[in-house]
């Protein structure tokens, strides 16, 4: 008789859809690398996220990031019934409205942002560019906490913060780049590297892959919040 490992983890996906699929095949690449006769355990429950939501929450939208947060409480309930211990959501701009969550016991919030934050400690790393969405930015999300670890946070230009709110979206919504994303890249990067910071932190779950969608590498030390939360998942399949 086989006798399988139950899910410890609980994954919230959808919010995008081809991330999150990108985010549960890392899960296990990590877990692996781990250990690698072992394989994960987890849970993953799609949420089907209206596009225009999405892009309004992008763009800044607070109001339509509030929308959002009742169809993450609905995935956690149905997570919750499968007996998962630890919930993790692949999506930065959501974690701003964390304390509205509801997690029963003895579910916890696996945060995306603290996950990197320590590997920032790891690092040593005390200046980063932040790539994110335009609410993430606005909001403080990462610049208040960096702030209480001491570590200074910059952004884009307005001009360059609207041009990647636009690549995000048409990522979120097609799955594909456009023409124009891998100047809008170089442009931030070269934005920080005349801010001479440490290491780039990219602050929303999708950068990854559309930088690998446009063929293109970091010119500078660069922390993904997918891979990072990613490993903080396959420490805890294990």
């Amino acid at each position: 008789m086989i006798h399988a490992s139950p899910p410890t983890i609980g994954i919230i996906g959808g919010f995008g859809p081809d991330t999150s699929a990108a985010f549960c095949a890392r899960i296990v690449q990590h877990a692996h690398a781990s250990k690698p006769e072992h394989s994960p355990a987890f849970v993953v429950d799609f949420v089907s996220v209206p596009p225009d939501i999405a892009s309004k929450a992008i763009a800044g939208s607070r109001a339509a990031g509030k929308i959002l947060v009742a169809a993450v409480n609905d995935s956690i309930r149905r997570l919750h019934t499968t007996g998962v211990r630890s919930i993790a959501l692949p999506c930065n701009t959501l974690h701003l409205f964390a304390d509205d969550f509801v997690l029963p016991s003895p579910l916890r919030l696996l945060h995306i942002v603290d996950a990197v934050l320590l590997e920032l400690k790891h690092h040593h790393v005390k200046r980063i560019g932040l790539l994110a969405t335009g609410l993430t930015v606005s909001s403080g999300l990462y610049s208040c906490r960096c702030r209480r670890q001491e570590v200074q946070c910059f952004v884009p230009s307005v001009a360059l913060q609207r041009r990647l709110n636009k690549e995000i979206t048409h990522f979120v919504s097609t799955g594909s780049v456009s023409d124009c994303c891998t100047t809008t890249f170089a442009a931030i990067f070269q934005e920080c590297g005349n801010q001479e910071v440490s290491a780039v932190v990219l602050g929303c779950t999708d950068l990854g892959g559309m930088l690998e969608r446009c063929g293109l590498a970091c010119p500078l030390v660069c922390i993904d919040s997918m891979d990072v939360l990613a490993k903080a998942c396959a420490r805890h399949c294990v």
